[in-house]
């Protein structure tokens, strides 16, 4: 049964950075499609590393795609987290239109706690295992559901936890044609490229040293235009998420996707999500803790955040 709900849950749910709802990308396919793969659940990032590196052995060209927060890494308390805020958005998506506007303000304040949070890794062993796939020559990136302003963040965050990103490799054309974040122009330009056909906006994303932030953006599309912006054609991309609705997407995109499609989905704190949900007690003390840091902040420099103070 916890399965099953978080299955349906996560399905439903962002991660820590997604914004309004994504917009619809129907891809165009100008090769013979893939099968669409199936996904498979797993606690333990051993599982994929192992396959991937075995792929490796027998001389495919291997790429691991590993999503950031509740897969690589998670915050040490509740409050900035990824259950947090998945929380407190379907508090504002159930709530009044003025009360939806309010999304803006948990963005903000993710961000803020994002950048002073402390991270830990979601295993003992997941830098070794990084580590691991880099040392065998399998090139390794982070795609995450973050913002392009969250990178300064993200990098300090992946190195406390001894995790380096930069020896994969960098991306190109069609989509890094130029440095920092890429507009609505160069996604648009690079998704066409690809053969994808556009329905709606595109929101910045910055792809550098392993590490792309994508805004909440459809994931399948981005790491396809990540693939075809990349040195090498892989054979094989392996892909964990821990959001239900990232590798449903991914999985969507497969059938456009030249290399063969590994996903996984990372079931490690679901668990610990499903608690927090249904604890009235974790939610009020997260709740205590962003009043306090709200309080802290607001007493001591002028923020955005105590706006509404």
């Amino acid at each position: 049964m916890l399965k099953r709900f978080l299955l349906l849950f996560f399905a439903a749910a962002l991660t820590a950075h997604a914004v309004e709802a994504r917009p619809v990308h129907h891809p165009v396919r100008h090769h013979t499609p893939r099968p669409v793969p199936a996904e498979r659940v797993t606690d333990d990032l051993a599982v994929p590393v192992a396959e991937a590196l075995q792929a490796k052995a027998h001389g495919r060209r291997v790429l691991v795609v590993f999503d950031i927060d509740n897969t690589l890494l998670t915050t040490r308390q509740d409050v900035g987290g990824d259950s947090w805020y998945v929380w407190k958005r379907g508090q504002d998506d159930a709530a009044t239109p003025a009360g939806r506007a309010a999304v803006s303000d948990l963005l903000r304040d993710n961000s803020a706690l994002l950048e002073l949070s402390v991270m830990q890794p979601t295993q003992a062993d997941m830098p070794k295992l990084i580590t691991k796939l880099q040392t065998k020559g399998v090139a390794v990136y982070a795609l995450s559901a973050r913002g392009p302003d969250l990178r300064g963040a993200t990098e300090r965050a992946l190195g406390e936890a001894g995790v380096d990103l930069s020896s994969a490799p960098e991306c190109g054309a069609p989509l890094c044609v130029k440095r920092g974040k890429l507009g609505e122009a160069q996604i648009h330009a690079a998704s066409v490229r690809a053969g994808w056909a556009q329905t709606g906006p595109f929101r910045p994303v910055t792809v550098s040293d392993g590490v792309m932030l994508v805004a909440g953006q459809d994931k399948g599309l981005m790491l396809d235009l990540l693939l075809h912006s990349l040195p090498v054609r892989y054979d094989d991309v392996w892909f964990i998420d821990d959001t239900q609705d990232n590798v449903e997407h991914v999985i969507k995109a497969a059938p456009h996707i030249a290399a063969r499609l590994h996903p996984f989905a990372y079931s490690r704190l679901w668990p610990d999500a499903a608690d927090f949900m249904r604890s009235q007690v974790r939610q009020d003390k997260a709740e205590q803790g962003m009043a306090a840091f709200r309080a802290g902040v607001c007493a001591a420099l002028a923020s955005d955040l105590c706006a509404a103070q």
